[in-house]
């Protein structure tokens, strides 16, 4: 989990809407204004989310995620959203940007997800377990409760 403060507005924020460095917080502002880094971001990893499907079942079961703000890049999108509703968590989208793609890749990215997207509802149909077991964690409940 990370204690990272978050830009207030992505429009204004000195990194261009990308989270500060790990110590922006300890570094006073030499001009003396105040920080537009307003509000601390919660991170909790998952090493064991293997996959899409495998991410969506663990939030749910390990997590105890019940909503979610899935942000991905557009070709994953439908099929990230769509696992997890599926698996019980109320879940809506939003395109990440990716600057750095080139129409190439994107285009390749876009070909896998078309076939992962038949493994991942092969999976949802015989609810498969997740690849790892783990017994429930607290972290994303304890993040949110900071």
């Amino acid at each position: 989990m990370s204690d990272r403060p978050a830009p207030e507005d992505d429009s204004s924020s000195p990194a261009g809407g990308r989270q500060p460095p790990e110590d922006a917080s300890a570094r006073p502002d030499p001009a003396g204004r105040a920080s537009r880094w307003r509000r601390p971001v919660r991170v909790v990893a998952d090493p064991h989310g293997l996959d899409t499907y495998d991410s969506c079942l663990r939030a749910r079961e390990v997590y105890g995620v019940e909503r979610a703000l899935i942000v991905t890049q557009s070709y994953h999108l439908s099929r990230a959203v769509t696992l997890c509703r599926q698996l019980g968590i109320d879940a809506v989208g939003v395109p990440a940007r990716c600057s750095g793609c080139g129409t190439g890749l994107l285009a390749e990215k876009a070909v896998r997800d078309y076939f992962a997207s038949g493994k991942a509802a092969w999976d949802a149909i015989r609810r498969r377990p997740p690849a790892v077991d783990s017994p429930t964690h607290s972290g994303v409940s304890d993040a949110l409760a900071e």
